[in-house]
């Protein structure tokens, strides 16, 4: 009995041991983000499905949160078997957490998102997926549509969608907008978060995208003064819209 106390106890202090706080992986992930290494996500993310401090709701939607980025930059980055090995790990985690978080809208609808993520890789399944995706997030935005988080994954599926299907740009920069005012209403919500960011560019994206340089142009000069250690902007993003600003002017 002894031994089974001692050997239990050893375990305890080994994963007291690994245990860290969500906020110092949220600073970890943040960090990387910036730097541009977000390929070194990975194995922070797997830390923290294992750490105990993790297993709450929070910490579930940080860790699906984090996987739905990654995969979303492996897209960007051409690489679709990177993002098909993660999305083999990540839909049947989505789907227990939110088996077990049913109460969290931001699982569902990072669920549905995730959805749109196999539809991108995988076309033909759109006419199985979509209905259900688009139930999702229509219905986790419609429960809670003041959670800036549902903001932004609800204005995802307006601006990844084909039109035909609903898709709708302006829309989808509206969401962003709006999540950003909502984030913005707390500080404590925007210090070292990567979603927070990413929103921000995204909506420099979206107004360039929709051909509203100017509008990109600006966001983009307000990002490279605020964070001038997220070199994308600088190095990419403002001196490619200047180029289209100055071609159209030319």
């Amino acid at each position: 009995m002894k031994r089974i106390t001692i050997g239990f106890c050893l375990v305890f202090l080994c994963l007291a041991a690994n245990a860290r706080p969500l906020s110092e992986y949220r600073a970890e992930l943040y960090r990387l983000f910036v730097e541009r290494q977000m390929m070194q996500w990975a194995p922070i993310l797997q830390e923290m499905q294992s750490d105990p401090d993790c297993d709450t709701r929070e910490g579930a939607e940080e860790i699906i949160c984090g996987y739905y980025g990654l995969v979303g930059h492996y897209l960007d980055k051409k690489k679709k078997d990177e993002a098909s090995d993660c999305l083999l790990h990540l839909v049947p985690l989505a789907k227990s957490y939110v088996k077990r978080y049913p109460e969290s809208m931001r699982l569902l609808a990072l669920r549905a998102n995730i959805t749109g993520f196999r539809i991108a890789l995988s076309p033909m399944k759109a006419t199985i997926l979509a209905v259900g995706m688009l139930s999702d997030v229509r219905s986790a935005y419609n429960k809670q549509p003041d959670d800036p988080w549902l903001k932004i994954l609800y204005g995802n599926v307006f601006l990844y969608m084909p039109d035909m299907l609903g898709g709708d740009i302006e829309k989808s920069i509206a969401y962003y907008e709006d999540a950003r005012k909502l984030f913005e209403q707390n500080p404590d919500e925007i210090r070292e978060n990567w979603l927070y960011l990413q929103l921000l560019v995204t909506i420099g994206l979206s107004y360039e995208k929709s051909g509203q340089l100017e509008k990109a142009s600006e966001m983009y000069a307000w990002l490279m003064k605020e964070y001038p250690q997220y070199t994308f902007v600088t190095e990419t993003l403002y001196p490619r819209v200047q180029e289209k600003i100055r071609k159209n002017n030319d």
